[in-house]
C-alpha cells in the first residue's frame, strides 16, 4: 500500500491535494506496519511478581522501545474487551489490558498463554478487591464459556461471582 502511494505521488503535481492524500496514506501505512512489527517481536513473561513485555530482535536496539512491567502487588485495574466478528457474536477475540500505577500492558487472545495471564490478572484483582467494570465481568463470563478457558479460571470466576 505504501509503495503504491509513493509511486502515485511521483506522478502528481507538486503541492497538489492528491499528493498530500497519498503522503497521508503512506505515513499511515508505515505507522501501522511499525506497530505490527513491534507487536510481533514482543516477548511476554508471566511471573509471580507480574507481567513483563520486552522486545526481541532488531527493535530491541531502538531507544524508544522499552520493556514494560506491571507488578501484581501494584495492580490498579484490569479491562477485558470482546470484539465480535459476527453479528450473533459467536466469533471474535478478546483484548486484556492490565494496569498498575506505572505501566499498562494490552494483549490479545491470540496469544498462546492468554488464558493463564487472564487467570492471574483476575485472581490478583479479586484478592486485592479491585472493582471490575460491568463490561469486564460480562466478558470474563463469556471467556469462561469458550473452549479456550481453562478449568482453573472457571473455578476462580465461580468463587468471585
Amino acid at each position: 500500500m505504501a509503495a503504491i502511494a509513493i509511486g502515485l505521488a511521483l506522478f502528481v503535481p507538486a503541492f497538489g491535494v492528491a499528493l498530500w492524500v497519498l503522503l497521508a496514506i503512506f505515513f499511515g501505512a508505515a505507522f501501522y506496519l511499525g506497530s505490527v512489527a513491534r507487536r510481533a517481536s514482543s516477548q511476554i513473561s508471566l511471573t509471580d511478581q507480574g507481567l513483563t513485555v520486552t522486545q526481541a530482535g532488531p527493535l530491541k536496539a531502538l531507544p524508544s522501545v522499552r520493556a514494560r512491567h506491571v507488578q501484581w502487588d501494584r495492580l490498579t485495574g484490569i479491562r477485558l474487551r470482546y470484539f465480535s466478528t459476527r453479528r450473533d457474536q459467536s466469533e471474535g477475540w478478546f483484548e486484556l489490558t492490565v494496569k498498575d500505577d506505572r505501566a499498562s500492558i494490552t494483549i490479545f487472545s491470540s496469544l498462546s498463554d492468554f488464558d493463564r495471564i487472564l487467570g492471574a490478572a483476575e485472581q490478583t484483582a479479586a484478592v486485592k478487591g479491585l472493582s471490575l467494570s460491568e463490561v469486564t465481568r460480562t466478558n470474563l463470563v463469556r471467556f469462561t464459556k469458550t473452549a479456550s478457558a481453562p478449568s482453573g479460571l472457571r473455578a476462580v470466576l465461580r468463587r468471585a461471582a
